[in-house]
């Protein structure tokens, strides 16, 4: 048996090397390779400010909804992608269900689901507003799979909480909320994810939400590093905190607001 038979150990350690380089300039690994370095700082900086963000708990944002239970439908399991995580919906309903809020609205409708689930936790009386794009812009400018802007709104078609609903198709940045301006108790923030579409949404549920309401953002975390910025950047100043064991921020807005 020869004993250059088996690689020795420096040679191998160079094979690997030379295999690492040539993946990195491959195209696709290059370019995956780029966008990694140019995220890392940007997700970095994203992350130091959701950070500076105090944590909270349920109890302490809102209080212990006492004598509630909470279900969860069948069809909640064969959820999207895009959906609320299954445990951050049961936080949203509790959280309704203590508050009590009759005017709702939510800023992204997508499939309904979250629609659906803040109208069953809220009052007799209570109304959710709820904005998503129209079918066309819809399909033309996001990109979920297998969905479609006809099918917005579908989860609660069939809910019997369908009469609390009233549904907008149309762009929130461009759509005109003057009439709903300082009359809504809870907003849930859920739309676009950049910067540019992020402080928009922002700025208008501050617009919407009458003093002592409630926002609350999804998906406040560095991944979606313009969003963050976004909200903190609309909310400097105000008592802005991260729903504990979520990806969701909660402002309980001030009584002099």
């Amino acid at each position: 048996m020869s004993v250059h038979s088996k690689p020795m150990p420096i040679r191998a350690a160079a094979a690997a090397v030379d295999q690492t380089l040539l993946n990195l300039v491959r195209p696709k690994r290059l370019l995956e390779f780029a966008r990694s370095c140019i995220k890392f700082p940007v997700e970095y900086a994203a992350a130091r400010a959701q950070q500076a963000v105090p944590a909270a708990c349920f109890n302490e944002l809102f209080s212990e909804p006492k004598d509630a239970s909470f279900s969860v439908d069948p069809s909640s399991f064969g959820r999207h992608g895009w959906n609320v995580k299954l445990h951050e919906e049961v936080y949203l309903a509790a959280a309704v269900t203590v508050l009590q809020p009759r005017k709702l609205f939510e800023i992204g409708t997508f499939d309904g689901n979250t629609t659906r689930r803040l109208a069953e936790a809220a009052p007799a009386d209570a109304v959710v507003h709820t904005i998503d794009l129209p079918e066309s812009a819809f399909d033309a400018t996001q990109s979920p799979e297998s969905f479609s802007g006809s099918r917005v709104g579908e989860r609660y078609a069939d809910s019997p909480a369908r009469s609390k609903i009233k549904q907008v198709r149309a762009d929130a940045t461009t759509y005109d909320f003057t009439p709903f301006h300082g009359q809504i108790d809870f907003v849930f923030v859920d739309a676009a994810h950049d910067y540019r579409h992020g402080l928009c949404d922002s700025r208008t549920a501050l617009k919407l939400v009458k003093p002592g309401g409630t926002i609350v953002w999804h998906d406040f975390e560095p991944y979606w590093s313009g969003l963050v910025h976004a909200i903190c950047e609309a909310t400097r100043g105000m008592p802005l905190k991260r729903l504990d064991g979520t990806s969701m921020a909660v402002l309980r807005v001030p009584t002099g607001f």
